[in-house]
């Protein structure tokens, strides 16, 4: 009787285990810019700007190093970790504009970004880091 208990407990984990790991989306677009999620104190959510493309989407929109994004179109940077900003950013449209509103040092801008094709090769380092943002969720969640 106890067996059964445990077969059953083992299906359940592995069917459980089957959910969870859904396949990453696909995304196309490009934003040439490398970002991270903060909370400021006061509760804020934040994209940090650590990077951007040289001649990228980014770089054409006039985004730069150190700018912190507050809100894409329109509506407040309120992503609750990296997965959902990256699924975010696999729904976007090669061509198809995003506007930011950005701060920068004491001002306020907002920047139109028209998104590019998204390469392979770039999708490959997209989806990798997806994989690990996915991981990094999943431990913050067990803590």
């Amino acid at each position: 009787m106890r067996m059964r208990h445990v077969r059953a407990m083992m299906m359940f984990l592995v069917a459980m285990t089957l959910v969870a790991a859904a396949p990453p989306p696909q995304p196309r677009a490009w934003l040439g810019v490398g970002v991270s999620l903060h909370r400021s104190s006061d509760g804020e959510v934040f994209l940090h700007v650590e990077n951007v493309a040289p001649k990228g989407p980014g770089a054409t929109a006039g985004v730069e190093p150190l700018d912190i994004i507050t809100a894409l179109d329109g509506k407040k940077v309120a992503f609750r970790n990296e997965v959902e900003f990256l699924r975010y950013v696999a729904s976007l449209e090669p061509g198809r504009a995003i506007r930011l509103r950005i701060r920068r040092a004491d001002k306020a801008l907002n920047l139109k970004l028209i998104p590019g094709e998204l390469t392979p090769a770039a999708r490959e380092v997209w989806l990798a880091t997806y994989r690990a943002a996915e991981a990094k969720a999943a431990r913050a969640a067990k803590q």
